[in-house]
């Protein structure tokens, strides 16, 4: 066998490779040594990895667990918003028909104050017209009976207390024999339960040019209205007289 020289190619390239074959065991050596050194840091390194991973899983399961909780609740709060909100559209349409029926009863009202009204003022025209025992207008006849009320006691000069006809002034007698220029000489003061101030009849009818002279009043009224007229005028002094009748049986 021939021996290799030194100065042969065949010689380097076996000298580079065992050098490199040296240095690649070397390293696989060192790394075993490395690895055999650091293998129980290593190891506690992975358990405190994984502790560390198990730690957050249990962690994760416990938010997963309050998640799925707090998704209850709400559940159960939405159920209960839902209930309540159904129970306040029960009780808003109560409300809204409650309303609608206290329009209506408000209407109601409203018309049955105003036809009362209507009814009351009707009676004062009809009580007033019977003083001159005129014909008294419709009822139906509104426009008319507003129109003799604002002319002739618009401030409540006939009315009543507690449901007893009253004349409380003379004025819209009065006005009325001026603006008509009646010739009529006799009031009929027959349906007037209370005469609240004599004094005015009186000086009506004791005024000179005064067309009446009798006027007719209700006989239950004949004890305090005369004391009240004899005070006033008394009975030698009147340019009128005043006869009392008595009030038709019931």
């Amino acid at each position: 066998m021939t021996p290799i020289s030194t100065s042969s190619s065949e010689y380097k390239q076996f000298k580079e490779s065992f050098t490199q074959y040296a240095q690649y065991t070397a390293a696989v050596n060192n790394l075993r040594i490395f690895v055999e050194e650091n293998k129980e840091s290593y190891k506690a390194h992975l358990q405190e990895e994984a502790k560390q991973i198990a730690e957050k899983k249990a962690e994760l399961a416990t938010k997963k667990v309050d998640i799925a909780a707090r998704k209850e609740k709400l559940a159960a709060k939405d159920d209960e918003l839902s209930i309540k909100i159904g129970q306040l559209s029960v009780r808003e349409e109560q409300l809204s028909a409650n309303l609608q029926q206290l329009a209506k009863t408000r209407v109601e009202a409203e018309a049955k104050i105003a036809q009362a009204q209507a009814t009351l003022k009707f009676g004062y025209v009809k009580l007033f017209y019977s003083v001159f025992g005129l014909p008294v207008p419709l009822q139906s006849e509104t426009d008319k009976i507003d129109q003799i009320a604002a002319t002739y006691f618009p401030n409540g000069e006939i009315g009543n207390i507690n449901g007893q006809a009253t004349l409380f002034s003379i004025s819209p007698i009065e006005k009325y024999l001026k603006e008509s220029r009646s010739t009529i000489s006799k009031l009929n003061l027959t349906a007037i339960r209370i005469i609240h101030d004599p004094k005015n009849l009186v000086e009506f009818l004791q005024k000179p040019g005064c067309p009446i002279k009798f006027i007719g009043v209700d006989a239950r009224l004949k004890d305090s209205l005369e004391q009240q007229i004899d005070e006033i005028c008394p009975r030698e002094g009147r340019t009128f007289k005043i006869v009392y009748v008595q009030p038709p049986k019931k």
